[in-house]
């Protein structure tokens, strides 16, 4: 991993550690192990930071869609499991943390992460699209997202326990069938 991609990640563990209040060049620098002021050597503003998380949320985002082969979505009952192993890897120990960051980004940056969230809900409508939905396929992809998160909301705030993967695709399939 070279010093920039270092950094980034510890961009990220110091938001997901101490929220974007000890988001600082310091604190990056602390978490990363490197000399005081190598972040802001390649970082000069807070906002690069900020801009820097969004991008490694982004294309995690993709490549996790990726890397669950969403290609191979065919059926609803593919798109409803597909969603529902999301949320299992977006909660297990590695990606919780990463959840928060997000859910404290979209909180924080709401116009920042609108462009992104348009760009994952075009890419959701295509995959409903190949798995045979092609009516309100744009309002059903805003429920499906609505639904991930609040999946997520609910079991990083109110209930510890794993997600029940096997409800939650059923729920997912409710929101897709006719």
């Amino acid at each position: 991993m070279g010093r920039r991609e270092q950094i980034v990640e510890s961009i990220l563990l110091v938001v997901a550690e101490s929220g974007l209040k000890g988001l600082t060049h310091r604190a990056v620098d602390k978490h990363a192990g490197l000399a005081e002021g190598s972040t802001a050597n390649l970082f000069p503003r807070r906002d690069d930071l900020i801009r820097a998380i969004m991008r490694r949320l982004e294309a995690r985002d993709v490549a996790s869609f990726a890397d669950a082969d969403a290609s191979l979505v065919s059926t609803p009952a593919d798109l409803a499991s597909l969603l529902a192993h999301g949320l299992e890897r977006m909660l297990d120990p590695d990606g919780a943390a990463l959840t928060r960051v997000r859910f404290t980004m979209m909180l924080a940056y709401p116009q920042e992460t609108a462009a992104f969230h348009a760009r994952l809900l075009h890419v959701l409508e295509k995959v409903m699209m190949r798995a045979g939905l092609d009516h309100d396929v744009e309002e059903r992809a805003r429920a499906l997202a609505a639904s991930f998160d609040g999946f997520l909301v609910h079991a990083l705030t109110v209930d510890p326990r794993p997600v029940d993967t096997k409800a939650a695709a059923r729920s997912f399939r409710t929101l897709l069938s006719d």
